[in-house]
């Protein structure tokens, strides 16, 4: 990696002004290791893509391929499988309350991969189909401010999704303005 000359002086100021700090910041409790790691898995088993939750209790996490979504609760370790569907943990992402977390679930058919946008219910484990299954499901699910409704990240048409039961008469219509 190349650093432009002009940048030397500001890296040189940044080092400066941080290097008194630097013996507070080793010294914070907050960062200092106070026990070993405890394992939370059986060996040879993993998870990948790990997500906390707003409320910080629960870890939403995907196994192999990103298949399914498991959630892991702190501090006990238990862990439980919200759903299984093949590749729903790939961008998975959490209602901003903590209550759901929305995911794209894959189906396959003679070789050709199918996704739909749903959420899923923390307390009930229950899944919400929002849209059909479609061979055009472009990026990743994404909660609006209010958790109503969920649009997907990444493609060039923007659909909102209503995240529960709302009527669909009751969702935004486009305006054809650009914003």
């Amino acid at each position: 990696m190349k650093i432009r000359a002009d940048f030397l002086p500001l890296l040189a100021v940044v080092f400066w002004a941080l290097a008194p700090r630097a013996e507070l910041i080793a010294a914070d409790p907050a960062v200092l290791a106070v026990g070993a790691s405890i394992p939370l898995t059986q060996a040879g088993e993993y998870y990948l893509n790990p997500v906390w939750s707003p409320r910080g209790n629960l870890l939403a996490v995907s196994g192999s391929n990103y298949r399914g979504i498991y959630l892991v609760s702190f501090p006990t370790g238990d862990i439980q499988e919200l759903t299984a569907a093949p590749a729903v943990g790939f961008g998975m992402q959490w209602s901003h309350a903590g209550d759901w977390i929305a995911g794209r679930p894959a189906r396959f058919e003679n070789k050709r991969r199918y996704n739909a946008v749903a959420t899923y219910e923390i307390a009930s484990h229950r899944e919400h189909l929002l849209s059909e299954y479609s061979t055009r499901m472009p990026g990743t699910p994404v909660w609006t401010g209010d958790d109503q409704y969920i649009y997907l990240n990444g493609s060039d048409h923007f659909e909102l999704f209503p995240a529960r039961t709302a009527p669909r008469a009751n969702i935004p219509q486009a305006t054809g303005q650009a914003i």
